[in-house]
């Protein structure tokens, strides 16, 4: 098998994967606009659009959606507070 499909090269290619993204300039304004967003309890979905509506872009250049502001807040390890029912 290609060097690249063993488990260390899988491995490797996500650090290296991890660390671009963590080191991406969209991702690094727009996880500081969520910090905010968290405070005040938003949806994900809610997240997503309010990022959307003032010009944010995914580290690929993309709008975002909710499971992208998952991603971002997994990726720099931030807690989402879930409002109660």
């Amino acid at each position: 098998t290609p060097k690249n499909l063993s488990k260390e090269g899988r491995s490797k290619s996500i650090t290296t994967r991890k660390l671009k993204a963590l080191h991406n300039t969209n991702n690094h304004r727009a996880i500081a606009m969520v910090d905010l967003l968290l405070k005040d309890n938003m949806t994900l979905k809610a997240m997503a659009a309010y990022l959307n509506e003032t010009d944010f872009k995914t580290s690929t250049g993309k709008r975002f959606t909710a499971t992208a502001v998952s991603n971002l807040i997994k990726l720099y390890g931030r807690t989402r507070i879930k409002a109660p029912k």
